[in-house]
């Protein structure tokens, strides 16, 4: 008995069996269903149609046929000659198969498709296609659990059919289907699991604004598309559509499947744009398209602007331009009068800043730095439309050779590890030799491992040495300890020190050491905001008398439950903070900064790969640090108050609680001693510890109107205090030490 060729054959079977005989020129082609006989006798059957000629058509099968369709057909070939009304003809073959019983497990697994047919999210609407081979008496098809069978227009190539498609649909991602197959020759059957449709994975590396009046905006990343192997033919179209309906194509306009590919998106107006993927769907398919949607703004840049960029560069020779071995200047803050409007160069020189239309000076900020390229400074620029302005600035610099040292350190909880990283830094154009570097920590806490290249013997001291540190390069340099699994540690202070040096010769070493204490927790906020006075240490308070800078620390951790391809810090300056004092100190991972407007600061970190705290604690966190002075004129009682909000990819951001430090004088009526006392946890619920370094006589916990509140506790150097019956809010507590002085600290209660 000849079988009928399976699914996998079936390109092969059409191109095999189709014999197209053109009698002469024509335009119009000849279409054959054909049909197998069952296992009853010679019940074949081949219907004949014609397309592209000229109606009416007549048939000839030969032997007196003349009907379209013939019946009855023993296995075979069969052909038929089709005339139109102007006389063209055209013929075509097709051969009746013996039908058999439908395949069983693999066999009838092989005849099933899934392309476009995965259950999109949260959705049970998926499914598969069924290819049977077309016989009389056709087939029976059932599905446990009971789904909807629908046989849909084939989509075979070629101009002879010999396949029956069938849509079956209504199953869940993941789902097992059993299949049964009847015929007038037997049965068959398989299981099925219907696969996971992946929802694309979006990384957005650079979105530009637009003038209000123009489409000018873009939007630029990467799309990356997991599939299972049996989807992996699976596509994707990419559209941006705006909230009045508004679609723009990518450029280029392809189908996003397997892999990753770049996405970009020109002429947007300024407003919200909505990313949308619809999946590709068969012809006369039953399923409705799968949409993914990424939600992205475009800033709006005012009614008239431009761009100048460029790159700012170390300059050695004085030929104004930029060789192999003269580097970009990171970090270094440029204003832009009248606005004022600021930018930033990245790690590689390069700055951006938008403008609206008008002429302009643009100026460095570094008072060390000289200008050599272009000779006048300020610089006179002017934009306007389709007018951006590329402007490159090469410099030396006044300083001689200087190194800095910071250290970081994250959350010293009981019975996990946590990290120090210490950051050194060349800021200036002149290469160093012979660097040694240190980290002196508290011997309590066992060390897990150090950065490569780290001398460990000494107890509680790490050292390095780095052959060469080369013009404006830093290093991280970390170091992973254990704290104890002991509850005794609790509130117990403890101090790491960073230390640099180098042979090079260097006038400044001031700046050389960087000191850090923090006191051992139970729980913690892993997304926060903290700022340390630089000269007293204090979180709470800035000594007027005392104290330049305000160090800020953002610390970051990834609490879900897969990788964060970016995150975003955007911190809105307090303004009583002055913006052209900017330094930044650091960041655990590569970072691009801007300003996102007038104030706000923003850290960009794109494919940051920060893993889940499930699968890698101290890999899960990260951190950026900068530092600011306040503003001339600062009085006692000025508060410097912000909160910085973090995003994790297209997730909600995380707000910090709000670093706040008031502005006071060390000496006076006041007389609160620096850093004599630290509270945990920040927020609190229900209880709030204090550790202190000398006696507590008495303290007093003042709220936010002003109102003195009453909260018993015990007079040792640890105190718990009950908060529970607090309201959610911002309170002061003030604690008397048994020597007379204050010391004060503000504290958050949560709902």
């Amino acid at each position: 008995m000849k079988l009928p060729p399976t699914s996998a054959m079936r390109t092969t079977a059409l191109s095999i069996a189709l014999s197209v005989v053109a009698m002469e020129a024509s335009a119009f082609q000849v279409l054959l269903d054909v049909y197998a006989t069952s296992c009853n006798g010679d019940d074949g059957a081949i219907f004949a149609s014609a397309t592209g000629g000229v109606a009416p058509y007549t048939y000839d099968w030969g032997g007196g046929i003349t009907d379209p369709e013939i019946f009855n057909l023993a296995p075979g070939f069969y052909t038929v000659t089709v005339t139109d009304d102007t006389g063209s003809q055209n013929s075509a073959t097709g051969e009746v198969y013996v039908g058999g019983a439908p395949g069983t497990g693999a066999m009838l697994l092989a005849d099933i498709g899934y392309g476009g047919l995965a259950p999109c999210t949260g959705e049970c609407n998926g499914g598969f296609r069924l290819y049977l081979f077309q016989q009389a008496g056709g087939y029976s098809i059932s599905t446990t659990p009971t789904l909807s069978v629908v046989e849909v227009d084939n989509d075979e190539p070629d101009n002879l059919s010999y396949y029956h498609r069938y849509e079956i649909l209504g199953a869940c991602a993941g789902q097992t289907i059993e299949l049964s197959v009847i015929n007038g020759c037997g049965s068959g059957s398989t299981s099925i699991t219907i696969p996971t449709l992946y929802e694309p994975v979006v990384t957005l590396d650079e979105v530009t604004g637009s003038c209000s009046s123009a489409d000018d905006g873009t939007i630029s990343g990467q799309v990356t598309i997991v599939t299972d192997p049996p989807m992996s033919e699976d596509s994707w179209i990419l559209r941006a559509v705006d909230d009045q309906g508004a679609v723009v194509v990518p450029s280029p306009n392809i189908l996003y499947s397997m892999g990753t590919d770049d996405l970009q998106f020109f002429n947007l107006h300024p407003g919200d744009w909505t990313l949308r993927f619809t999946t590709i769907e068969s012809v006369g398919s039953g399923q409705s398209p799968c949409i993914y949607e990424v939600p992205v703004t475009v800033p709006d840049l005012g009614t008239a602007c431009a761009t100048v960029s460029g790159t700012l560069h170390f300059e050695t020779d004085e030929d104004c331009v930029q060789d192999g071995l003269e580097v970009g200047m990171p970090n270094q803050l440029m204003r832009v009068t009248p606005g004022p409007l600021y930018g930033i160069t990245a790690s590689d020189g390069t700055y951006s800043i938008a403008l609206p239309y008008g002429g302009y000076d643009l100026e460095q900020l570094n008072t060390d730095a000289v200008q050599l390229c272009p000779g006048t400074a300020p610089v006179p620029i002017t934009v306007s439309s389709g007018t951006n302005v590329v402007l490159d600035l090469a410099d030396s610099l006044l300083t001689p050779f200087d190194m800095r040292a910071y250290l970081y350190s994250g959350t010293s909880r009981v019975g996990f590890p946590f990290r120090y990283s210490v950051r050194v830094i060349n800021s200036t154009g002149h290469p160093s030799e012979n660097v040694s570097v240190s980290l002196a920590y508290d011997p309590l806490f066992p060390l897990i491992s150090a950065s490569s290249g780290a001398n460990t013997s000494v107890p509680g001291q790490v050292e390095w040495s780095i052959p060469v540190l080369g013009p404006f390069e830093q290093r991280w340099l970390n170091v992973d300890l254990q704290v104890p699994p002991d509850p005794g540690l609790l509130g117990t202070l403890h101090t790491a020190t960073a230390t640099v040096a180098s042979s090079t010769a260097e006038p400044n070493t001031t700046n050389n050491t960087y000191a850090i204490t923090h006191a051992i927790v139970s729980s913690y906020d892993p997304n926060d905001k903290q700022g340390i006075a630089n000269v007293s240490g204090s979180s709470t308070q800035f000594f007027l008398d005392q104290d330049q800078w305000v160090d800020y620390l953002v610390r970051f951790q990834n609490t879900g439950t897969d990788t964060a391809f970016t995150v975003v810090i955007r911190d809105e300056l307090e303004a009583d903070l002055d913006i052209e004092s900017l330094e930044i100190l650091g960041a655990s991972h590569p970072y691009t900064p801007s300003f996102g407007g007038a104030r706000e600061l923003v850290f960009t970190f794109s494919d940051i790969l920060l893993p889940d705290s499930t699968t890698d604690l101290l890999g899960s966190q990260g951190f950026v640090a900068f530092r600011l002075k306040p503003r001339v004129g600062l009085l006692p009682g000025d508060a410097l108050e912000n909160t910085a909000a973090i995003y994790f990819d297209f997730n909600s951001p995380v707000i910090t609680e709000p670093s706040a430090l008031v502005a006071e004088f060390s000496t006076g009526v006041a007389g609160y001693p620096v850093n004599t006392f630290q509270v945990w946890p920040v927020p609190a619920k229900d209880r709030l510890n204090i550790t202190a370094t000398s006696s507590i006589s008495s303290l007093r916990v003042v709220a936010s109107d002003g109102r003195e509140v009453d909260i018993p506790y015990t007079r040792t150097a640890f105190s718990s205090l009950d908060v529970s019956g607090l309201q959610p809010g911002a309170y002061l507590l003030v604690v008397r030490y048994t020597e007379g002085t204050e010391s004060r600290q503000r504290f958050i209660i949560q709902e």
